[in-house]
């Protein structure tokens, strides 16, 4: 544990540190937003019933670009065509042509995406796609590009956490001390994973660490940006932009009318005014005093929130 105790420190603290941004990205795209700006009015008239509301455009985005991501085939560069053709029967065996997908939504949503790949019972190579918010890597300084270790991190159904550190020469499996539910920030709270029938560490012959990483946007060696970066500013301000019109819908795109001149009664029991009319569309109101008026204020105008509904939507 002493020789990767700095690897896995560094492996907890970069997950911790994105977990955040991921889970963002994750709910936006999945139409969980924040209501950032709704405001007191939205919360009174509505209470908890639109709580979960948004007019989600994310999803959209990343729509539009994954539905033109498709691998269609792999071709030899260097090496014989035989190499090229084993490439595709790999990625036909394990049904990349429909789990692709899934690897690039999760590259534009988080930013970075993730697969391991590792041999099965039978010798042949499965392809694992990942959580982005699950994995950690570090990169080789002398060598831009390849990794010098990856790790994933997972809770049990029990509370305790995994914690499987991939490096070019073997692959490391830890197991938390407690199962107190919340993820250790510390390689002392590991121990060393331990099944029947299993050693560890298991040895790697392929030289380098089987977990591919790809970061949307992204420099040599960085992490990547989520094509939602640069939309969730404007999608929270499409969204109180429909609360408002909500809220005017509740109060005043009805017409409101008034009346002077009357003479309210007032509740003995509670000192309050009685109201002297019953609302409603089958019932007319008159009084018998000649000075009585009756009239109704301007409804408000809904095109307004209309337009700027529109214009946030062209913006995305």
């Amino acid at each position: 544990m002493a020789d990767l105790a700095p690897q896995i420190d560094e492996a907890l603290a970069q997950i911790r540190a994105r977990a955040g941004a991921y889970n963002l990205f994750a709910d936006y795209a999945a139409g969980r937003h924040r209501l950032a700006f709704a405001t007191e009015k939205f919360r009174s008239a509505f209470g908890g019933l639109f709580r979960a509301f948004a007019d989600n455009l994310c999803a959209g985005v990343i729509d539009a670009l994954a539905d033109r991501l498709q691998v269609t085939g792999f071709a030899a560069v260097s090496g014989p065509e035989a190499e090229a053709q084993e490439a595709w029967r790999i990625w036909q065996e394990n049904r990349m042509d429909q789990r692709a997908g899934q690897i690039h939504r999760e590259a534009l949503t988080a930013g970075d995406a993730y697969a391991i790949v590792w041999p099965g019972p039978d010798g042949r190579p499965i392809i694992y796609p990942q959580r982005a918010a699950a994995l950690a890597v570090g990169y080789d300084e002398e060598v831009p590009g390849r990794l010098s270790w990856a790790a994933k991190l997972w809770r049990q159904a029990d509370g305790r956490h995994r914690l499987n550190l991939y490096l070019p020469d073997r692959i490391e499996k830890w197991i938390s001390r407690t199962a107190d539910g919340a993820a250790p920030e510390r390689a002392s709270a590991f121990l060393p994973w331990e099944a029947p029938g299993e050693s560890w560490p298991l040895p790697n012959p392929y030289g380098q660490v089987p977990v591919f990483h790809w970061a949307n946007n992204a420099g040599v060696g960085e992490f990547g940006r989520s094509e939602l970066a640069d939309v969730i500013p404007i999608q929270d301000a499409l969204n109180k932009a429909v609360a408002d019109m909500l809220v005017a819908m509740e109060y005043v795109a009805l017409p409101q009318r008034w009346a002077t001149g009357l003479e309210v009664e007032i509740d003995p029991a509670t000192g309050r005014a009685r109201p002297p009319f019953v609302p409603g569309v089958e019932r007319i109101w008159a009084v018998a005093g000649e000075d009585v008026r009756f009239g109704q204020f301007e409804p408000a105008r809904l095109d307004q929130f209309l337009a700027a509904q529109d214009a946030f939507r062209r913006e995305i």
